[in-house]
């Protein structure tokens, strides 16, 4: 979906012919799975570090206390 639909529908949309969207699935594979950025955020001084896939994992909200 990431590699092959998204971009297409992002040029449609956006009548774009650059492939704006190909930059996507690269930036969403780097990011930190839930308990890595959750230890990062320990580890920045952070308390209470709990966290919540919404939207059956598309979006992840992370909570933390100073």
């Amino acid at each position: 979906y990431f590699k092959h639909v998204l971009p297409v529908i992002g040029r449609i949309v956006n009548r774009n012919k650059t492939s704006a969207y190909n930059y996507l699935p690269e930036s969403v594979g780097q990011f930190p799975a839930y308990e890595q950025l959750a230890d990062w955020m320990r580890e920045a001084g952070l308390s209470k570090v709990d966290f919540r896939p919404l939207t059956f994992g598309i979006a992840t909200m992370y909570v933390g206390v100073k």
